[in-house]
């Protein structure tokens, strides 16, 4: 119905154009708009805060209680540099333009008018008249005031994102915890108990048994059940197969056989399914990414000397000639989460508020409308240099990794106290409180980080795990958000909590790289704004294999070896999974288990094995 009444709709259209002037019926009609236009990251991005006192020291401050590296003395000379000088060479670059503009015939009386007008400071007292030369001056004033911008605008870019009001201090014991799920009772009972008696409260002040970690249990560990999972064609090879992952690759990249394989797919699957029920619109991104997007999204060391955790793709750079376009080419890298193509889908673009948000009617589809959300799956690379002990055992923690990531850009708050804004636009001082908005995250909406994380617990309480909830502390916070929840997973053969997903909250910190602003309204000419960024794990499949390997296990009784036809099955085990998976399950040699979540059943079978 809705083809024919656009079709329809085309029709009259087309009369209406048809009974127009014979001079409007010649002309040539206009090509559709293009799609696909080129866009390009900003070259100077916006400064985060202004060079105003009392910012400054609130910028340092909230560096501090982030535990971020910052280099204060040297950083504060160009900061303060840049607000004594940066004023009088911005008048005086001003004023020479000025007199270069006026009647070229009246050159030299204009010009010294424009030198007298700036006599005030030092340099424009000398500067010469003849327009030639002040040319010359205009260029090198031009230069020295663009070096020092760009000198304070780098340091200002190195600083972390505000931190919300209510984001605990201090490291990561100080985390708090806000809530947990334990679908099928698995949780010893002390713990659950704990959990109903301290919520909300630091994880610090929880009792040992509930705060783990506990002594490990060698029998449920994930490497052990995924040794009982071979398949008759690799028959010495453990369904994690780490031996042959290290001869091909290296250490910590894992080769995942026939079930656990088939879980890897079947997790995607049902978490991008969940997602899309969501109003996520799903994406297949990009992993090879330019190293620039990934520091202007805040994947970038916390300090000079620290190891990176990215993988940088050199091949095509090493053999260039110099100055050579090859050469030129930009740096490119393996991306660490799909978040930060996502983030680059959205770069360099204007959002709008929905018709319901603004005081302009706006005609449907007249978008994109705000918040927007997308999701995809993606190859996740990781160096994860440094790490060391049991964390690199098994999938815990490897090199590479497929997730299952949630994006959304959204507008701030409506009440919003913009005091960099107003500093800009010459509208005032900032006052005392104003001045450390920028460090106070007060225009976060918190509204959709707790929406990723309804999300986030419908996909881990679906597959029936015990999970506990955390509001990260100031510490544990990186460079990009202002508020980040973690949600672990109780993994008995590890013998303690693991994180499994992340939901941060990135107010401004993004989009003022990479240009990702919004209007009240499509066609309106109120101020642009700059729109907040969200991400959250929807699910990284390593992790979720470990606690749900480790909370399942295997079935017990026996298991036919074959098919009665002389075809032998590809494992003699049984393995449990949740049922949310059974729809999306492909492997056939595996002789699984269904668990069935909520029922009380369940809790029994799974109890009753161990």
């Amino acid at each position: 119905m809705l083809s024919v009444r656009n079709s329809l709709r085309c029709a009259a259209c087309h009369r209406r154009a048809l009974s127009s002037s014979s001079t409007a019926s010649a002309s040539a009609p206009s090509p559709p708009k293009a799609l696909g236009k080129a866009r390009s990251l900003p070259e100077t991005p916006s400064a985060p805060f202004s060079l105003q006192p009392a910012v400054v020291d609130a910028a340092f401050a909230n560096a501090k209680r982030r535990n971020f590296p910052v280099r204060e003395q040297q950083w504060r000379t160009t900061l303060e540099r840049t607000r004594a000088e940066l004023p009088g060479l911005a008048d005086e670059v001003a004023q020479l333009k000025k007199a270069l503009s006026r009647d070229p015939r009246n050159h030299k009386k204009k010009a010294d008018e424009g030198a007298a007008t700036a006599a005030a400071t030092e340099t424009s007292s000398t500067a010469p008249s003849d327009p030639a030369a002040l040319k010359q001056r205009l260029r090198a004033l031009t230069t020295q005031h663009d070096a020092l911008l760009q000198s304070s605008l780098d340091v200002r870019l190195r600083f972390p994102n505000g931190t919300h009001a209510d984001v605990p201090l201090g490291p990561e014991p100080n985390a708090r915890l806000i809530g947990y799920g334990d679908p099928l009772g698995l949780l010893p009972s002390e713990v659950t108990a704990a959990f109903l008696d301290k919520i909300p409260c630091a994880v610090h002040e929880l009792p040992a048994v509930a705060s783990g970690p506990s002594k490990p249990d060698p029998k449920r560990a994930h490497t052990e059940v995924a040794a009982q999972l071979q398949h008759s064609l690799f028959p010495l090879s453990s369904a994690l197969d780490q031996a042959s992952g290290a001869l091909t690759t290296g250490a910590s990249f894992p080769f995942l056989l026939g079930p656990l394989a088939a879980l890897s797919h079947a997790l995607s699957t049902y978490a991008l399914r969940i997602c899309a029920e969501h109003g996520f619109l799903l994406v297949r991104a990009p992993d090879v990414i330019r190293a620039d997007l990934a520091r202007r999204c805040g994947f970038m060391p916390r300090d000079e000397g620290e190891a990176s955790q990215t993988y940088f793709v050199t091949t095509q750079r090493a053999s260039a000639a110099p100055g050579s376009d090859a050469d030129t080419t930009p740096e490119l890298c393996l991306a660490g989460t799909a978040e930060i193509p996502l983030a680059g889908l959205c770069a360099d673009r204007t959002f709008f508020l929905p018709p319901s948000h603004s005081s302009t009617s706006t005609a449907a589809g007249s978008g994109p409308f705000l918040p927007l959300k997308i999701c995809a799956l993606g190859s996740a690379f990781r160096a994860e240099a440094g790490a060391r002990g049991a964390d690199t055992k098994g999938l815990y923690r490897v090199h590479q990794f497929d997730k299952v990531e949630m994006f959304v850009v959204a507008p701030m708050k409506e009440a919003r106290v913009d005091a960099e804004t107003e500093v800009a636009q010459g509208q005032g001082q900032t006052t005392a409180t104003s001045a450390v908005s920028p460090f106070a995250a007060e225009d976060a909406d918190m509204t959709y980080l707790d929406e990723l994380r309804v999300i986030q617990e419908e996909i881990i309480s679906g597959l029936g795990l015990p999970y506990r909830v955390l509001d990260m502390p100031t510490e544990e916070l990186g460079a990009s958000a202002c508020r980040k929840y973690d949600i672990e997973a109780w993994m008995p053969g590890r013998g303690s909590w693991g994180e499994i997903s992340s939901a941060s909250h990135c107010t401004t910190f993004q989009s003022r790289r990479l240009n990702i602003r919004y209007r009240r309204s499509p066609g309106s000419q109120g101020k642009l704004e700059y729109a907040h960024t969200l991400n959250a794990t929807a699910a990284a499949m390593p992790r979720l294999i470990v606690a749900i390997l480790e909370n399942f296990g295997l079935g017990d009784g026996p298991v036919p070896s074959g098919d009665g036809n002389g075809n032998g099955r590809g494992s003699e085990v049984r393995l449990r999974l949740p049922e949310v998976l059974r729809p999306y399950w492909i492997e056939a040699d595996t002789e699984v288990e269904w668990v069935s979540v909520g029922e009380g059943s369940a809790e029994d079978e799974l109890q009753s094995s161990r």
